[in-house]
């Protein structure tokens, strides 16, 4: 298919329930330098208390939460307290030195916070009982992941291609489990979506990644949270909100066989409760191989998409976003590459003669037909 024409339009309104959620954090770690037992009390800004006592001179303690906590060290009749904060995530590792003039010194060791909304709640990834592979705005830009396709590239089970003989399609597998046929009779087990908005063909479904906030890879069935067909996982595409501020940015790149490659974004305020993005996409670039039969330049790109969405935020708990989002492709369909077998192989013509003179090692011509 030739001349691809996708639209999509989503609202989204949600409530959001203000709820404070109990939830382990960091792990504390102390190392003292003393002899003798050693008694460690982890007091925390609720006035919950952990201890523990040691003769081996280290100790780990699992706080309930996060912040700052007073930690004091008894070893034998002497009783010394400090100041420690406890991070969201991670390590946080103390050694009391009951001889130095500061006998706490506490360093942290923590993992970069990440909010997902795999089970349609948000959650750290650290502590997602799923087999989730989550990469954020700032992630995507340094790994260079540009379309769902590249994705798989840094993602353990996941295999992505586009359909053959198509520009768009994207044929996806999970731990093996996909679907090859591109038919609108066929049905994929990896589910693809776009703020919740289910994708249900893979026909368009090679999606370029611009304005993204995060893109979340679901392995292992997910029809509980995601229905059907998305019985060996699902693709979630998450895209940026508008903000309260103005930004904007662009980026381009240029090069041979026309290519050009422009993507930006432009965020307005509206007032203080309300916000518009639009962001755009524009990739193109000529044929790099040659049809024999009619001369016509194939497997080149041209694609457009723009995306607009307006965000209202009249009080904390009510959160309204509508968004609309078009992509129109262009695009030749997917053409092998032509070569020309060369000698000592024979031609798959009968009565199987040698390929003419000329033919020899080290010829590049691919586009030389044969008599």
């Amino acid at each position: 298919m030739n001349r691809i024409r996708r639209g999509r339009v989503a609202a989204a309104i949600a409530l959001l329930a203000m709820a404070a959620v109990s939830e382990a954090t960091g792990t504390a770690f102390v190392s003292i330098i003393a002899t003798g037992a050693a008694t460690v009390t982890l007091t925390g800004p609720d006035g919950s208390t952990l201890t523990q006592t040691t003769t081996t001179g280290d100790i780990a303690l699992a706080p309930k939460s996060a912040g700052p906590h007073k930690i004091s060290v008894t070893v034998g009749a002497r009783t010394v307290t400090g100041d420690v904060i406890i991070p969201e995530s991670g390590q946080v590792r103390i050694i009391f030195n009951p001889t130095s003039s500061t006998p706490f010194e506490s360093y942290v060791v923590a993992l970069e916070a990440v909010t997902v909304t795999a089970q349609r709640v948000e959650e750290s990834l650290q502590k997602l009982p799923v087999a989730v592979t989550a990469f954020d705005s700032r992630q995507l830009e340094i790994k260079q992941i540009t379309n769902v396709q590249q994705a798989s590239y840094a993602t353990p089970n996941l295999w992505m291609e586009k359909n053959t003989g198509t520009s768009s399609g994207s044929r996806a597998a999970i731990r093996g489990v996909g679907e090859d046929e591109s038919f609108f009779t066929s049905d994929t087990p990896v589910g693809i979506y776009i703020d919740d908005v289910y994708i249900p063909r893979q026909t368009g479904a090679q999606f370029d990644l611009y304005e993204l906030e995060r893109l979340e890879i679901l392995r292992g069935p997910q029809g509980t949270l995601y229905g059907r067909n998305t019985s060996a996982g699902a693709l979630r595409l998450v895209t940026k909100q508008p903000g309260n501020k103005f930004r904007a940015n662009g980026e381009g790149a240029f090069g041979s066989f026309s290519r050009t490659d422009v993507r930006g974004s432009i965020n307005a305020p509206i007032g203080e409760k309300a916000g518009v993005l639009f962001s755009g996409l524009l990739k193109k670039h000529d044929g790099y191989d040659t049809n024999t039969i009619n001369s016509a330049e194939v497997n080149d790109q041209d694609v457009k998409a723009g995306r607009l969405a307006l965000r209202l935020l009249p009080s904390p708990r009510f959160n309204a976003v509508l968004s609309a989002d078009i992509t129109r492709e262009r695009s030749t369909p997917g053409f092998p590459v032509g070569f020309v077998m060369q000698p000592p192989f024979l031609s798959t013509v009968p009565p199987y003669a040698p390929l003419p003179t000329g033919f020899g090692v080290g010829r590049t011509d691919i586009y030389q037909q044969l008599d």
